[in-house]
């Protein structure tokens, strides 16, 4: 093939480009990874100009030579210095200079990073990473969120049942969701089950909700499910990643809100989180006019740098004597913490928090399983006789004998 327009010749190498890429992404990394994709591909790519390079006409078999030698070394150079995991190298230089990774996963939605960062470098705790993007983390603002989205649905004269939790992130509110009694079943749907994967990661706080049986898990991405299912709730809540992630920006339209208000059973309540910390105040009144223009009734909650709307198809009414009933039933009526481990006085907060959160997890994990009543084996009868006998014996032996006087 010659190309003599230098346009034609762009639009070639661009289309090239953009099909390295594509077979990049949807089928080299989701089967080898980054590295090993990175690696066969360069490779493929090295072996292809070299081939042309022998092939062009014009050129001695000397220049050839040398244009191959010199290739053949740079790609040797480039595969003897380039880290072990290129994609977990990658990934590592947005962390925390001291961080620890935990856990790190490449899929086809993205690529997932636990990470646990100490004192020194911030407030410490595990952080969720998707896409090179904070998610959540197991820190007390992001606990404390996580918290009162869980316990908003609470709060509400209705009883509700069936909840629907999309964007399960590190599993805190769905855990904290599957306290109450009052949720009988939990669609919980995420896009990518490597986020699932890691949720054991933040067991402490999410109570362990991968084991808990009224938790059903759909691989799926939410606003796709809403559209194809026909199931109703009385819960539909949802925590979308920030803006600034591509695609997130369906969870904030009218048409999405309208699904989900279609969606909702009678007295339903929509909950969801606002990141107000990475949003400008124009957006904000943006998505908040676009909530409060399709549900019917609506209220807001703060907490931390974070905004809850809640909407519903029917008045909603607060009834803070159920609430505090359910919340009782669920992890008691008083729970208190101190610490004065530390000679810090924002330590020992910490600490106190964490010992609250501990005292709140152990009272709401279910009660063990009671024990089935079994009868004991003729093996187990026959060795408890045989024990009676030898201690029987032992007692007969240390008798003193009877004497005649």
């Amino acid at each position: 093939v010659i190309i003599n327009d230098t346009a034609t010749y762009e639009m070639y190498t661009w289309y090239i480009g953009g099909s390295v890429v594509c077979v990049e992404e949807t089928v080299v990394v989701p089967l080898l990874g980054t590295h090993r994709g990175i690696v066969t591909l360069g490779s493929a790519l090295f072996a292809g100009g070299l081939l042309v390079t022998l092939a062009s006409p014009g050129r001695s078999i000397v220049r050839k030579g040398i244009a191959a030698a010199a290739a053949a070394g740079l790609l040797v150079w480039a595969l003897t210095h380039m880290p072990a995991n290129a994609g977990l190298a990658v990934n590592r230089a947005y962390l925390p200079e001291k961080s620890e990774i935990l856990h790190y996963a490449e899929g086809v939605e993205g690529t997932v990073v636990v990470a646990e960062e100490d004192e020194e470098d911030g407030e410490p705790g595990r952080y969720l990473w998707i896409n090179a993007m904070q998610a959540t983390a197991s820190i007390e603002k992001g606990v404390r969120m996580n918290r009162l989205q869980g316990a908003l649905p609470l709060m509400f004269a209705h009883n509700p049942e069936n909840v629907l939790f999309m964007c399960f992130g590190s599993g805190i509110t769905a855990g904290t969701l599957g306290l109450s009694d009052t949720f009988k079943r939990i669609d919980a749907v995420e896009l990518s089950r490597d986020v699932l994967d890691a949720a054991h990661y933040f067991s402490e706080h999410n109570l362990n909700v991968i084991e808990n049986p009224k938790t059903n898990f759909i691989i799926d991405d939410g606003r796709n499910f809403l559209l194809t299912t026909r199931n109703h709730y009385d819960l539909i809540t949802f925590e979308p990643m920030p803006l600034a992630q591509a695609g997130v920006s369906t969870f904030y339209t009218r048409e999405y809100y309208e699904s989900c208000l279609a969606h909702l059973a009678p007295g339903g309540v929509v909950s969801q989180w606002v990141p107000l910390h990475s949003l400008s105040p124009e957006i904000v009144r943006s998505l908040v006019y676009t909530f409060t223009t399709v549900f019917p009734d609506y209220c807001a909650w703060f907490v931390n740098a974070d905004l809850c709307l809640t909407g519903s198809n029917q008045p909603l009414v607060l009834d803070m004597a159920a609430l505090r009933a359910r919340l009782e039933a669920a992890v008691g009526a008083v729970v208190t913490a101190s610490s004065s481990q530390s000679r810090s006085q924002w330590r020992n907060r910490q600490l106190a928090w964490q010992e609250a959160m501990s005292r709140l997890d152990a009272a709401a994990a279910p009660p063990p399983a009671p024990r089935a009543r079994t009868r004991p084996s003729r093996g187990a009868r026959e060795a408890r006789l045989r024990d009676k006998r030898a201690v029987g014996e032992r007692k007969q032996a240390r008798r003193r004998p009877l004497t005649d006087d």
